[in-house]
């Protein structure tokens, strides 16, 4: 005799259902997981190439910032050459008596005496071994900025090869420092 009683048939599908199911829901489980974890993946992949395309615009950024602080760092180490190259030059140029430092900026053969200025004026008292070097002189600073007019008194004496002389100079512009130096 079969025992086919409707609730044992109900039975045994319940646990062919069961098992089914936990045959079965594992694998969903991990499907389900394993997806999910691809999509976190992808979207971690895609906020990390963002962040790489946005710092490879920060770093272009910063190399224009580079070049630009480069350029104002060799302009500032080419305006210090000139600054410490003027210093120097100033440096020899005795403000204290102005007829020490003078003999480095006169030609060969000229001497000066006395020298005295007031305001935008200043007249030079001195001696010229040949009027060449006199000359050269006068040339010298009517060629210089910053002087407009000069004048040359000789007081020469015809027995002698050296030539007294008086300078009178006008300063056009009240840079007498910036002249001084050259």
């Amino acid at each position: 005799m079969i025992n086919i009683l409707p609730w044992r048939i109900e039975r045994k599908q319940k646990r062919i259902r069961l098992s089914l199911l936990l045959l079965f829901a594992p694998s969903l489980l991990f499907l389900s997981l394993h997806g999910l974890y691809i999509g976190l993946s992808y979207l971690e992949l895609t906020s990390s190439t963002q962040s790489i395309r946005y710092q490879q615009q920060q770093l272009e950024q910063l190399k224009v910032r580079v070049e630009k602080a480069e350029t104002e760092f060799e302009r500032y180490l080419t305006d210090k050459e000139r600054y410490v190259q003027l210093e120097k030059e100033l440096a020899t140029f005795d403000l204290s008596n102005p007829l020490q430092s003078l003999p480095s900026a006169l030609p060969e053969g000229v001497f000066v005496n006395r020298l005295s200025c007031v305001e935008m004026r200043c007249q030079i008292f001195g001696s010229a071994a040949s009027f060449e070097s006199l000359n050269r002189l006068v040339n010298q600073l009517r060629s210089s900025d910053g002087i407009g007019e000069v004048q040359l008194e000789l007081q020469a004496d015809n027995g002698k090869q050296v030539a007294d002389f008086e300078l009178s100079l006008a300063f056009t512009d009240e840079s007498v420092d910036a002249l001084a130096i050259r």
